[in-house]
């Protein structure tokens, strides 16, 4: 990840509104491949959960551009998940 860093960070090319579609879901899929058998339970679909992540794409930024540690935006997309536009998405 830290040579994409170094790669993308300064781009003025990259949307970084679509950041998490452009990292060739990476990153969401890591987290759907790691928590899939509790989220499908809950009505997840890999769909919903990505429309969710889309959501909050400045977590995701915050987090590859080093603003914010891996603990805490994992916390966030818990936070995600677990409130009121998780359950409108599942």
């Amino acid at each position: 990840m830290e040579s994409l860093r170094a790669q993308y960070l300064t781009d003025p090319q990259i949307n970084w509104d679509s950041f998490i579609v452009w990292a060739g879901n990476k990153l969401p899929k890591y987290l759907w491949d790691t928590w899939k058998a509790d989220l499908k339970p809950r009505g997840f679909t890999w769909q919903k959960f990505m429309r969710l992540m889309r959501y909050r794409t400045d977590i995701s930024v915050l987090w590859y551009k080093g603003a914010l540690p891996w603990r805490d935006f994992v916390k966030g997309v818990i936070e995600l998940i677990e409130g009121p536009l998780g359950s409108d998405l599942a």
